[in-house]
């Protein structure tokens, strides 16, 4: 029997074990979306990056090209004004700016001065990296979490939002209305707390990853391992 037929022979058990451990309906990597960005319960970080992301984009975030803030229109018609908790990592955006064509009051809806992502493994300057709004009565949350995991408390449709306006040249800025969707489509910070760096399988989930894919890294390594071993073995017992 050839090499290749042994190491497939030695490794068709384990091979057996990766499809017993996914769950049913479970797909790998790089499978399609949902039809909806909305999530049962409470959503993550990621999930609502989603619902901002170019496959949800409502006409508002087309329109006025919202970026980087957390605006996102389906995410409202997902959960309202709920009071949502999410875990996140409070990012240094390095030399990272945003400039915009029409200006929003109240200016803090589009401040962009509180960064997170859902993983610490970035470069400052590098993306994705997501702003959220924070009211002014909180203070400077950038400074005061910057390099620490936090729980983050908010919502979308602050009442606040109601008092928004736009400035700009007319066609450019958004109108009266749309000032007032830009700002209800915004997530709001309402409070945060320091929190410890999530389990592995916690920050899975805060990246969008299903449960069960470490567990599938994990056999794959294991299959490499014994064919590694296995092919080692044979060049010294040939030696």
């Amino acid at each position: 029997m050839s090499r290749i037929g042994l190491v497939l022979r030695a490794t068709a058990p384990l091979a057996l074990l990766v499809v017993l451990i996914l769950p049913a309906g479970a797909s790998p990597p790089g499978a399609v979306a949902a039809t909806t960005p909305c999530v049962a319960g409470n959503p993550t970080l990621a999930d609502l990056e989603l619902a901002a992301a170019d496959d949800y984009e409502g006409p508002l975030a087309m329109k006025y090209d919202t970026d980087p803030m957390l605006m996102s229109e389906a995410a409202l018609d997902c959960y309202g004004e709920q009071t949502l908790r999410f875990v996140a990592y409070v990012r240094d955006p390095g030399a990272v700016g945003w400039t915009y064509p029409f200006g929003l009051e109240p200016a803090w809806f589009r401040g962009a001065s509180f960064f997170v992502a859902a993983t610490a493994d970035l470069a400052p300057g590098t993306g994705p990296i997501t702003a959220l709004a924070v009211p002014p009565a909180l203070g400077d949350l950038q400074a005061k979490h910057v390099g620490h995991w936090v729980n983050v408390t908010g919502h979308f449709d602050d009442p606040v939002a109601q008092t928004c306006t736009a400035s700009g040249e007319p066609g450019v800025a958004p109108t009266a209305a749309e000032a007032v969707e830009i700002c209800r489509s915004t997530f709001v910070v309402s409070a945060i707390t320091r929190t410890a760096a999530p389990s592995t399988s916690t920050a899975e989930r805060a990246m969008g990853l299903p449960t069960w894919w470490s567990a599938w890294l994990a056999v794959a390594a294991a299959v490499g391992g014994i064919a590694t071993i296995w092919y080692t073995g044979r060049r010294r017992r040939r030696a």
